[in-house]
């Protein structure tokens, strides 16, 4: 059997929110802190396994912090690999391909910085099928041996959708699996099918595969992952309250909290004409102070009641309503304060430019050159995590059952590949608007450094007559175009079917259509 080799137990104690549920689990190591409970029989030991479900919960609780995460995935995702063959490569008996499998990946190691996925083999032994499987519903098999030697070794991997839910059942079992080698799954599934010989046939199962997990390491963070942002949780959490506070403040129809003094007994019931004004039953009973607090809840609170107006009657002055406001009424401005406060610390905590969040800043956001610095900042930013991915697809995928170009079935071998994942495609990013102020040299760069293409040799007047000029075209066009000259570069399609397509689609000239289709060796059109 196969063994994951670990530094050592590592425990993240750092969260605390409410409503937490207990996983009574004696062999996983738990992703959070584990404690004692007393039991009738002493004490039992219990997890709180919930640390993945808990930091994502408060990322997603949160508008600024979700944004910027979700720009952090955008850019490790890119915009597929650059060897186009990976992008469309099937990885599994779903249909599912590799670019759908990278989105995937993409999306957790935003947020957890790691992936783990499920490798079935055939019966001698060959990858057949690659499956993503929820990086933060995976767990480690703790050992039996508690010892401490014996947590410098994990011999399984427990998979449970449940784990760190709070409605979640607890006899549902764990999925094992077996950690990722393949070398030894033939010898695997041979003990394993031996292990099920005694079990009846319908409790039988079959070999589960091999799991391979991968996550980037830190400092206290050795076996499970912490992402690069831990340190900003408590932002999230204050950045998701402000929402509360508004929205209580418009239930409440942006009553702020004040004393009213009322003269009389709210004890007193409530008399049978009041009733009959207010449509309420004679057999209902209601005091002063129960009807009053009904009234100002229906007919003055909501935005729906929003401009009600209060009338009070009084026969004498000294017994009409006072109202005084609370000491407190200067807490809107406070909360405007402590917004712009958290999400400033969110963009620092998270590493992402705050152009790329829509958070507003002074004669910067909209200007173009602070938006294609914000792009190129996290082009780099994220360059790490994406070769992370790259070099673990290579170990992952190779080997992998694939039917190439003539039909024949053989093992993907990973070296023949380019396995880099692009950068992100600008014009996802770049709003239109901003491309439209660039001027023509302006844009012959932004092309040159974002879409792989040679426009060097294409004069600022490049326009032929009756036919469409280069600088007319916008970011998607100009994307389009990309992939058309690409597939022609590598011989998916010749080179007259891409020029008709240019000609046609696009209505460009003969000499832009050249320099798209240029190959190195090509000699530059005149």
């Amino acid at each position: 059997m196969a063994l994951l080799k670990l530094f050592r137990f590592n425990n993240l104690t750092k969260q605390n929110p409410a409503g937490r549920k207990i996983d009574w689990s004696d062999d996983i190591i738990a992703w959070e802190t584990d404690y004692w409970l007393p039991s009738g029989n002493g004490k039992n030991r219990v997890v709180r396994n919930d640390f993945p479900q808990q930091l994502i919960q408060n990322v997603q609780n949160s508008p600024s912090a979700s944004a910027a995460i979700d720009v952090w995935a955008e850019f490790i995702e890119g915009n597929g690999f650059v060897d186009d063959r990976l992008n469309d490569l099937q990885i599994s008996e779903t249909g599912e391909t590799l670019r759908q499998f990278h989105a995937k990946c993409a999306q957790i190691m935003a947020y957890l910085e790691g992936f783990s996925a499920v490798v079935k083999y055939d019966p001698l032994g060959r990858k057949r099928a690659i499956h993503f499987l929820p990086f933060e519903s995976v767990r480690l098999g703790a050992p039996k041996d508690r010892t401490v030697n014996a947590f410098t070794e994990v011999p399984d991997f427990k998979f449970n959708p449940y784990f760190g839910i709070p409605q979640g059942k607890y006899d549902v079992k764990n999925k094992i699996f077996y950690p990722y080698d393949p070398k030894a799954a033939k010898d695997e599934m041979i003990a394993h099918s031996k292990g099920q010989e005694r079990l009846k046939k319908k409790d039988r199962w079959q070999y589960p595969g091999q799991l391979y997990w991968a996550s980037i390491e830190r400092p206290l963070a050795r076996i499970y992952p912490k992402p690069w942002y831990y340190s900003s949780v408590e932002w999230f959490i204050i950045d998701a309250k402000l929402q509360r506070f508004h929205e209580r403040n418009i239930s409440n129809n942006f009553f702020l909290g004040g004393i009213m003094h009322v003269i009389g007994n709210p004890d007193d019931p409530v008399g049978p004409t009041i009733k009959k004004a207010m449509g309420i039953p004679e057999d209902q009973k209601y005091t002063v102070g129960q009807l009053f607090d009904k009234t100002m809840r229906s007919r003055f609170s909501g935005p729906e009641n929003a401009g009600s107006m209060f009338v009070d009657w009084a026969l004498r002055p000294e017994e009409k309503t006072d109202i005084t406001e609370f000491p407190n009424n200067a807490n809107d401005g406070m909360f405007e304060t402590l917004q712009n406060q958290a999400t400033d610390q969110i963009a620092v905590g998270t590493k992402t430019p705050p152009a790329l969040i829509s958070i507003k800043q002074t004669g910067q956001l909209g200007q173009v050159q602070e938006l294609i610095n914000s792009v190129k900042i996290m082009q780099s930013r994220s360059k790490p995590k994406r070769e992370f991915l790259s070099q673990h697809y290579m170990d992952l995928f190779n080997g992998l059952m694939i039917v190439d170009e003539q039909g024949n079935e053989a093992p993907l071998n990973a070296i023949q590949y380019d396995w880099t994942i692009k950068n992100v495609n600008p014009y996802d990013i770049l709003p239109e608007r901003a491309f439209e102020d660039m001027t023509l040299p302006e844009r012959r760069q932004y092309w040159n450094e974002n879409f792989n293409v040679l426009l060097d040799e294409i004069p600022d007047n490049a326009v032929t007559a009756g036919k469409r000029p280069l600088a007319s075209l916008n970011l998607r066009q100009i994307d389009r175009i990309s992939r058309i000259a690409s597939r022609a570069r590598d011989g998916r399609m010749t080179r007259e079917e891409a020029a008709i397509i240019l000609r046609n689609e696009f209505d460009l000239n003969e000499e832009d259509i050249n320099v798209f289709l240029r190959t190195d060796g090509d000699s530059i059109p005149s």
